[in-house]
C-alpha cells in the first residue's frame, strides 16, 4: 500500500509514510482504514511524509475532494495539525494546495522540508522515522 501509518503518543499523533505513486485512491483508502482504527484519537495531529513518493497523480479536483471527504468525517479523522514533510518541488506543492483546499475543515497545515522540524512542531520526540515502516 503507497501509504501507511502507525500511530504515536497514545493514538493522539498519526505518523503516516507515503511511497511510490500517490494518488486520490490511496488517500481514500487512508481515510478508511484510519476511521476503523480504534486507537486513534479524535483530536489528533498528523504528520504527512511524502519524501518517499516518485510520483503524483492527484489534480486540485482531487485534492478538494480529499478534503471534502475529511469534511464529512471531521468527527473521527479531523486533525488540529497536519504537517507535510515534502522534498520535491511536486509534493511540496501539492502540500501547499492541500493546505488551500483545507481552509473550512479547522486544521493548521504547514508543509516543511525537515523531518525534525515537522515532528517538533506536532510536539513528537521520537526521530526514528525514515526505517519505521521498511
Amino acid at each position: 500500500m503507497p501509504v501507511e501509518y502507525r500511530l504515536e503518543k497514545d493514538g493522539a499523533v498519526v505518523i503516516a509514510q507515503a511511497h511510490g505513486v500517490l494518488t486520490l485512491d490511496c488517500f481514500l483508502r487512508l481515510q478508511q482504514q484510519m476511521c476503523r482504527d480504534r486507537q486513534l484519537k479524535t483530536i489528533h495531529s498528523t504528520l504527512l511524509d511524502l519524501r518517499f513518493v516518485t510520483d503524483i497523480r492527484i489534480s486540485e479536483a482531487d485534492l478538494l475532494t480529499i478534503a471534502q471527504a475529511l469534511s464529512i468525517r471531521k468527527k473521527q479523522l479531523g486533525a488540529r495539525k497536519l504537517a507535510i514533510v515534502a522534498r520535491s518541488e511536486q509534493s511540496f506543492l501539492l502540500g501547499k494546495k492541500y493546505g488551500e483546499a483545507k481552509k473550512d475543515v479547522c486544521e493548521n497545515v504547514i508543509v516543511f522540508v525537515h523531518m525534525e522540524v515537522a515532528y517538533r512542531w506536532l510536539g513528537v520526540n521520537s526521530p526514528q522515522l525514515v526505517d519505521a515502516f521498511v
